[in-house]
């Protein structure tokens, strides 16, 4: 390493659960994990593990990814408690 560059405080993993991942398993340094969650191209949320959270086998991936999606469509579907989000001309949506 560069006498100029330090190491990532976090380890930053992708997590596409429409991929089906199996386990998000802790980086060999031991370093926390901050994880993306995704559904293919809509970002559901983060989440951070500490070192001795992981690894997270595929039934823990897909309860927390459920859980972030849930607040995304609670924030974004008015029936559900979020306000209504505006249509790209700033119009809100019905």
């Amino acid at each position: 390493m560069s006498p100029n560059r330090t190491e990532a405080p976090w380890a930053i993993r992708h997590v596409d659960l429409s991929h089906r991942p199996q386990t998000l398993s802790a980086p060999p340094d031991g370093r926390p994990v901050y994880a993306v969650f995704w559904w293919r191209e809509l970002i559901l949320g983060v989440r951070t593990f500490a070192g001795g959270e992981l690894p997270a086998n595929r039934a823990d991936l897909d309860a927390i990814g459920a859980g972030l999606a849930a607040q995304v469509l609670a924030t974004r579907i008015e029936a559900l408690g979020g306000p209504a989000l505006p249509a790209a001309d700033g119009t809100p949506l019905p």
